[in-house]
């Protein structure tokens, strides 16, 4: 017992030694004012880039009222001019009088503020006398200078920093989502930290600038050093970057941290989207993008007319092949969350055109586009005055006599026309998707269904061993394999051409 008196003394000055350490560890105040102290650390130079990862476009605020109104600024700022414009009139990328009344207004100095007190004499203000203003700025929000929080004149504390996210952002825009969440330092801190800097959502940090061991000071992250485990901030008393390691709070040096506010603002989820373009001729691919807000995770597109028909991309690429007007669907989702927009005749697609041109007299012809209106009233209307006759194998078409044994266009097949002058026929529509032509044994009158001219050798390779000959309907071109006469080259669009075969077949066009 006497042994245990003779220690007692030496134990209770162990236990408040742990007692003061604990509240040099869970100390959580700015106690700073606006100029750097005497002998406070600038940071470490000659950062080396290639390991430096940087949020680009952090606004650098310099101290307005407090350092932690300040320190929030500058995150709230990046915000504003980072897809959420209505957070800080005017232009928040310098600091102007928008800037400063956002962080901390007249209203505010004059009512906490005033009388302007320093540690340890604490005076009162109308956070305790009454008469303030109704909150309507970072500061206010929270709660710096207020004596009745024990706040001196710039000092706040880490535990108002989300609220005031919250609150004054709500005040904005009460239509954005806000989360916040704060980290204390620790072994898994530094990666929390990364993923939020990766993201580009720059964090209030709680610093130690003085190395005594309590907190004092809050400042902006904006980036990080990862091959160093350097910290990158703005320190709101000047508007240049500063590195520091990143460590935990201590009495042995400066800059320790103590923890960090991760501050997330999003807009409502609401299915967007825009196309590179919305008018296009057939057979064109367009760029879809996403334009949805409220950051979605996952995306269902669909397109009417489109091929793919539907996509899971955020960005896909579309391409129409047939002509006419198409809805585009768009659905969103994040976590539980989903929406929808569909936009109705969204794309047009612009039949394709073949302008063939027919001389006077026999010739022969054929399209390679199927009209969207096959009656031959309708694709001749424009030269049908100065038509003769049309036959194919089914018949003729007399337009003078109003007579058609032939019935309605067909792509697949060919034609032998006679105009009495050269005229200029413009067929609108789609080309077909199978391009096969069926032949029987005799005389067959075929089309070309390609936009381009066609190697008659390469068309008929397959049919070497039942091929006779192919020959064009007016003309003294043939090809002629037995007889070794190659006069007919090539196979022209908007032509069509006889051919005679020992066999039932077929030839594809490419």
């Amino acid at each position: 017992m006497k042994q245990f008196l003779k220690i007692m003394p030496f134990v209770l000055l162990v236990l408040i030694l742990m007692l003061i350490g604990e509240k040099q560890v869970f100390a959580q105040q700015s106690t700073t004012g606006p100029v750097r102290p005497e002998g406070v650390d600038k940071g470490i130079k000659n950062i080396n880039p290639e390991s430096a990862t940087l949020i680009s476009g952090v606004p650098s605020y310099l101290w307005r009222y407090g350092c932690g109104p300040t320190a929030l600024g500058m995150v709230i700022g990046y915000y504003d001019t980072h897809g959420f414009p209505d957070l800080i009139p005017g232009n928040a990328s310098v600091q102007n009088s928008n800037v400063n009344n956002a962080i901390a207004n007249d209203e505010h100095y004059n009512d906490y503020s005033l009388p302007l007190d320093y540690y340890p004499n604490l005076l009162q203000d109308k956070s305790e006398l009454g008469g303030a203003h109704v909150s309507n700025c970072i500061a206010d929000f929270m709660n710096t200078s207020w004596s009745s929080r024990n706040n001196f004149w710039g000092w706040s504390w880490s535990s108002d920093i989300g609220p005031a996210f919250e609150q004054y952002i709500q005040m904005r825009n009460d239509e954005y989502i806000i989360n916040t969440n704060f980290v204390w330092f620790n072994s898994f801190s530094w990666s929390k930290y990364i993923n939020e800097i990766d993201h580009n959502r720059p964090v209030v940090l709680l610093v130690d600038s003085d190395g005594n061991g309590y907190t004092d000071h809050f400042v902006t992250g904006i980036g990080y050093d990862e091959d160093n485990m350097l910290y990158a901030i703005y320190d709101t008393w000047d508007q240049s970057i500063h590195w520091y390691q990143w460590r935990g709070l201590s009495n042995n040096y400066s800059w320790g941290i103590y923890g960090f506010n991760i501050l997330k603002v999003q807009q409502n989820l609401s299915a967007d989207f825009i196309a590179g373009a919305t008018t296009i001729p057939m057979g064109e691919n367009i760029q879809f993008f996403d334009n949805s807000t409220g950051n979605p995770e996952s995306f269902q597109w669909t397109f009417e007319g489109g091929n793919p028909a539907s996509s899971t991309s955020e960005n896909p690429l579309i391409t129409y092949n047939s002509y006419g007007t198409f809805d585009v669907s768009l659905t969103v989702t994040s976590g539980a969350t989903t929406s929808t927009v569909t936009k109705e005749d969204y794309i047009t697609v612009l039949p394709e055109t073949q302008t063939i041109i027919i001389p006077p007299g026999w010739s022969g012809l054929s399209g390679y586009l199927i009209p969207e209106n096959t009656d031959l009233t309708i694709v001749f209307q424009n030269v049908i005055n100065n038509m003769i006759i049309l036959e194919n194998s089914n018949g003729f078409f007399y337009p003078e006599s109003g007579t058609n044994t032939i019935g309605e266009w067909n792509t697949f097949e060919g034609y032998s026309i006679k105009t009495n002058t050269g005229i200029t026929l413009e067929i609108d529509g789609a080309m077909p998707v199978s391009k096969e032509i069926a032949l029987a044994t005799g005389w067959n009158l075929i089309p070309v269904l390609h936009r381009n001219n066609i190697s008659v050798s390469g068309l008929f390779e397959n049919m070497q061993n039942t091929l006779i000959i192919v020959k064009e309907v007016a003309g003294n071109k043939i090809y002629w394999p037995s007889k070794n006469i190659y006069t007919l080259e090539w196979l022209e669009p908007g032509k069509a051409y006889f051919v005679k075969t020992t066999a039932d077949g077929s030839i594809v066009f490419p």
